[in-house]
């Protein structure tokens, strides 16, 4: 939907002319500017600030929802069969991520197992050396 001039939106929303100018100088409502130098406002910041759009007297939709219910009627409720095919999903998606885990918490044991094994491999560590100091150098006996 294009935007809208000043009296197209008043006839869309329940309020005085007064107002409208009201909020677009309080900056509540924005809107632009064309070519001539009319407002135009956007039927979106219209359900913005007013919430719900009268319809239109020319037939075309209104943006109150109604398209969307009209999808919500178009797809069947509760159906016993797309319930089952969800729930057979589900149950399988159960599976893989128990497996997964499975398969994790394998490799995690396996991880510590090498890990320790290559510790094992390892030199021992060198004993620390002393070292000489001066006070047993020069030490008066």
């Amino acid at each position: 939907m294009s935007n809208l001039s000043v009296t197209e939106a008043l006839k869309l929303v329940d309020i005085s002319k007064t107002t409208l100018y009201a909020d677009i100088s309080k900056g509540v409502l924005s809107c632009d500017v064309d070519a001539k130098g009319r407002k135009r406002i956007d039927p979106a910041e219209l359900q913005r600030v007013y919430g719900k759009l009268k319809s239109e007297q020319n037939g075309t939709p209104n943006l109150n929802g109604t398209e969307q219910n009209q999808t919500h009627a178009i797809v069947p409720q509760n159906d016993p069969e797309i319930v089952l095919l969800l729930k057979s999903h589900i149950e399988r998606l159960e599976t893989e991520v128990s497996v997964a885990r499975e398969r994790e918490q394998n490799l995690m044991e396996m991880l510590a197992i090498e890990q320790q094994k290559t510790l094992r491999m390892l030199p021992a560590p060198k004993g620390t050396k002393k070292r000489w100091s001066l006070r047993n150098i020069f030490r008066l006996t």
